[in-house]
């Protein structure tokens, strides 16, 4: 019977969520318009803005989807906690929830973007222009960025567009026109990864029985 109303609430949501998915893609290419770029190189601020809500909804709805079906992957030292934080449903939730050809397949697809910021930030880079984390300190990033191991690099991709946010959200990123190299790239993997999480929850959710 629970089973039964939770698959009920589920239509709901996936509806809900297509509407929101459709309206937040529309802001986002309407900004990508040229004839609106005539405003200013501070239309790509709007557009991660954009993504990022998009992106906050998606984990978001997921997460609650896991863990109320009792398929919520969480590491170890994460599990006597009740509460999942928003950072780990954005970063470590979603690299568990993606199988290893969608990781290959991003890393393939948008191989160029990820080198860009790479080069942006690491120190030894002629074309360093950014620092992520406060205190200057990316290393931690960075090794998981330049990581052999697929996971782990896309693990550091989801926690560099997280710092991203958080240096928007937050102001620690200044309102300068340099920032578009970094966040034209990270607007491409971003949506890239939005799209590909929305089409696995909307078919996982579609599938629950």
């Amino acid at each position: 019977m629970e089973n039964q109303k939770y698959s009920k609430e589920l239509d709901m949501i996936k509806t809900k969520a297509e509407i929101f998915y459709n309206s937040w893609k529309g802001k986002y290419r309407t900004l990508l318009n040229p004839n609106f770029n005539h405003v200013g190189y501070f239309v790509i601020f709007d557009a991660y803005f954009t993504l990022f809500v998009l992106y906050n909804m998606i984990y978001d709805i997921y997460s609650d989807f896991l863990e109320k079906t009792g398929t919520l992957k969480r590491d170890a030292d994460k599990k006597s906690k009740s509460k999942i934080g928003d950072n780990e449903r954005a970063t470590e939730i979603i690299e568990k929830e993606w199988d290893d050809s969608m990781i290959k397949k991003i890393l393939h697809e948008k191989q160029e973007e990820i080198i860009k910021i790479i080069s942006l930030i690491d120190p030894d880079s002629t074309h360093r222009l950014f620092h992520v984390n406060k205190d200057n300190n990316d290393e931690k990033l960075l090794k998981l960025l330049k990581s052999s191991n697929d996971r782990d690099k896309f693990k550091g991709i989801l926690k560099f567009l997280y710092a991203i946010r958080c240096n928007l959200f937050h102001g620690s990123k200044s309102y300068a026109e340099q920032q578009k190299y970094i966040l034209n790239p990270s607007c491409e993997i971003l949506e890239y990864i939005i799209d590909k999480t929305y089409e696995k929850m909307k078919s996982e959710i579609s599938n629950y029985k």
